[in-house]
């Protein structure tokens, strides 16, 4: 989904604020997102760990 970035200069002051925290927390949460994805290929390549008894 695209969003033209120059409507945001279109809103007040205190709106466009919080349109760029929101946009951060978006930021950070795709981040961990894929490095998540990451670790969990990585996971998925390594041989099982055998437990002894």
């Amino acid at each position: 989904m695209d969003f033209p970035l120059h409507e945001l200069y279109k809103l007040n002051a205190s709106d466009f604020q919080l349109a760029m925290e929101i946009l951060q927390e978006w930021r950070l949460d795709r981040y961990y997102l894929g490095k998540s994805k990451t670790f969990d290929v990585t996971l998925q390549a390594l041989p099982p760990i055998k437990h002894k008894p």
